[in-house]
């Protein structure tokens, strides 16, 4: 019998997703990243996470983040920006699920939590940016109530911006490690107090 947990952290590399990996470690988890290029190919992500599988590491838990945004606006976002951001954000998400859900299937257990940026306090336009952090909570959603049913929770934490990346940590290892009933939903956390006064 093995106490080990596991933990895939996927997507950018970031003081966000630093301090996640260290919040984990310090609680004992053994943390695997997997970059956002890798996200990308969801052949060759299934291929890697089903060895490392195979070889003895039995994911408990998966965050994916993904923090790519858009500069422009509405008006001047040409489609090929909006269709990069969208295989980025959506893309990348629904390869790392498909790639890790059955194994957690199959396990009876698992949680999946998906970082999108709660853009509604920012100044300018970001009507890009939110519909695709709208539409991973879409995704989350359905899919979450897919795969809820044997054991597998599936959320999104939903910070605001800028990000407190303490909260998200600790939110993020709480997801994984306490809470056995959330699924399908989305969590909104506040953003970083003094800095979002400033902005």
């Amino acid at each position: 019998m093995t106490n080990k947990k596991d933990l895939l952290l996927a997507g950018s590399e970031s003081e966000t997703t630093k301090t996640i990996a260290q919040k984990f470690e310090q609680k004992g988890w053994m943390v695997t990243g997997i970059g956002m290029s890798n996200l990308a190919k969801r052949e060759a992500l299934g291929e890697e996470i089903g060895r490392l599988e195979k070889a003895g590491t039995h994911f408990n838990a998966a965050l994916c983040i993904i923090e790519q945004q858009l500069s422009t606006g509405f008006e001047e976002t040409d489609i090929t920006q909006w269709e990069s951001l969208l295989r980025a954000w959506l893309g990348g998400t629904s390869n790392l699920c498909k790639a890790i859900a059955p194994h957690m299937v199959q396990r009876g257990c698992g949680s999946i939590t998906i970082l999108s940026p709660d853009y509604s306090n920012c100044k300018g336009d970001n009507v890009m940016n939110a519909a695709a952090a709208h539409t991973l909570h879409g995704f989350a959603k359905g899919f979450g109530a897919e795969v809820a049913g044997s054991g597998v929770r599936v959320n999104v934490l939903w910070p605001g911006l800028p990000y407190d990346h303490e909260a998200i940590a600790h939110m993020a290892l709480y997801l994984a490690e306490v809470d056995e009933y959330t699924a399908a939903a989305v969590i909104s956390l506040a953003a970083r107090e003094e800095e979002a006064r400033q902005s």
